[in-house]
């Protein structure tokens, strides 16, 4: 479970909740790069479930789950410069990197450490051209970030927009076609 609080003022104290994992949360990352749009409402979030969820600051469930993980997920960090780029790292020593505008089942690139050292800390470079990794034996990868994959396009800003409109109306799509089937949720099925 994530909590949004506040600090300070007439709101001071736990806001909201969003609860999603169905393990230890091991990383939360903010939307970070600047550009034509603000995001700054979207996180990431990785856990012990094998899962990295993406979450939006106006919606009380993910907007998204990826699932492509084998085991445990210890972290995740969105580019500093490119909007729908993030990488990931888990505990069978892969990091991959993902572009929201790309694919969403899969990651766009990924590479597996060999003798698969768990890898429990991922970073970017301020120029987003290289990605850092640190496994459980003290050792650090870097890897260089292609341009092409590193430096965002034009519209890229506009097609993140546009493909988290489309997340959420999957998610719109999905809950119907459970209300659909007949069932609700905290009931027992015999």
């Amino acid at each position: 479970m994530v909590y949004a609080a506040c600090r300070h003022g007439s709101k001071a104290g736990v806001t909201d909740f969003f609860e999603g994992h169905q393990g230890p949360i091991t990383s939360v990352d903010t939307h970070c790069a600047h550009g034509q749009f603000n995001f700054s409402h979207l996180f990431l979030t990785s856990s012990f479930d094998w899962t990295v969820k993406l979450w939006s600051l106006k919606e009380s469930k993910p907007l998204y789950s990826f699932e492509d993980y084998g085991d445990y997920v210890y972290d995740v960090r969105w580019s500093p410069t490119h909007p729908a780029l993030f990488a990931t790292v888990d505990g069978s020593g892969r990091l991959d990197i993902w572009n929201l505008n790309n694919d969403t089942e899969a990651p766009t690139a990924s590479v597996c450490i060999k003798g698969n050292p768990a890898l429990n800390r991922v970073s970017w470079s301020q120029s987003g051209h290289q990605v850092i990794a640190g496994d459980n034996m003290g050792k650090i990868w870097v890897y260089d970030v292609g341009e092409q994959l590193a430096n965002p396009k034009i519209d890229d800003w506009s097609k993140l927009v546009h493909t988290i409109q489309e997340l959420k109306h999957n998610q719109t799509d999905d809950d119907e076609d459970f209300g659909k089937s007949g069932l609700s949720m905290g009931m027992p099925m015999r």
